[in-house]
């Protein structure tokens, strides 16, 4: 009997360690969140507009915290894919930004999240006031924010049975202009993709029905399978038809997911910020995510 207390209480210290570390971890990643998404939705960014020189200066920010995780370049020795686009009658410049993970495997997977966002607004504006900085805290600024997180992790991990390209793409509310650049380059190069996995708005968890949308063009990928890789109950739904960097992906035959925490009141609105963001949400979204990419 007293053995069987004495390993009770190891089992217990062991269990409670591992939540405190746990739990550790999970404040250790949301203040790598906040960072993240905070700077990227500065006023010092403008918006991070398609084209702009607000939109390279997010860039440059990207390429700085790919070099500090020690993501190698994707391009050669640049993480930069410079490109043009035309949009209202002008011609612009944008670039995508990627770091990889050279497994020498035989296939890649690609996490995917668009950087850009609408600027001051414009057109694209959807707030009375459209004149002001539009932050997109949530738009993308988030997906950008988990990418990050997913990049550190999975080099943390040493899965080699694949290898990884974190992408960040430019353009993306002018027309998916960078989606369709990257698009391009994968044509014609020799990577063999297994998987494309897009987030996008990613910060608004619900904290009440904890639903996160997911669109993809797998067969035998469904909201019970999903359920299998979330520890903290997430409720999946699927749906078709969403617009997004991963249909033009999905459009080339490629295998495709796309999250997102959905549409809101503050979408496209100066009032897209960071204290909006459901932090503990986006980690419990980052957690399974890791899962799902450890299980392909």
């Amino acid at each position: 009997m007293i053995k069987i207390l004495k390993n009770l209480s190891l089992l217990l210290l062991l269990v409670s360690s591992a939540l405190y570390v746990n739990a550790q971890n999970h404040i250790k990643d949301s203040v790598k969140l906040y960072e993240y998404i905070s700077c990227l939705s500065s006023d010092s960014l403008s918006g991070r507009e398609g084209g702009s020189s607000y939109e390279k200066a997010a860039a440059d920010y990207i390429v700085l915290r790919l070099k500090k995780l020690r993501i190698k370049p994707l391009f050669g020795k640049s993480y930069l894919q410079n490109f043009k686009f035309g949009y209202d009658s002008q011609n612009l410049s944008s670039q995508n930004a990627a770091g990889y993970i050279d497994n020498k495997a035989d296939s890649t997977i690609i996490i995917l999240s668009h950087y850009d966002h609408i600027g001051k607004g414009g057109k694209l504006s959807k707030s009375f006031v459209s004149d002001k900085v539009h932050p997109g805290a949530d738009d993308n600024a988030s997906g950008v924010a988990v990418n990050m997180l997913l990049a550190e992790k999975t080099r943390k991990m040493h899965n080699k049975k694949f290898n990884y390209i974190f992408l960040f793409t430019g353009a993306h509310e002018k027309g998916l202009f960078g989606a369709k650049q990257f698009a391009e380059f994968l044509n014609n190069s020799d990577f063999k993709i297994k998987i494309i996995i897009n987030v996008d708005m990613i910060g608004r968890l619900d904290s009440s029905t904890k639903t996160l949308i997911f669109e993809t063009n797998i067969s035998g990928i469904s909201p019970e399978l999903l359920s299998d890789y979330s520890e903290n109950n997430l409720l999946f739904q699927q749906k078709e038809n969403l617009t997004g960097d991963h249909t033009v992906f999905a459009g080339l035959g490629i295998n495709t997911i796309f999250f997102s925490t959905g549409i809101h009141s503050d979408y496209h609105k100066i009032s897209d910020c960071p204290g909006k963001i459901n932090f503990s949400g986006t980690i419990c979204i980052t957690d399974m995510l890791i899962n799902l990419i450890k299980n392909i």
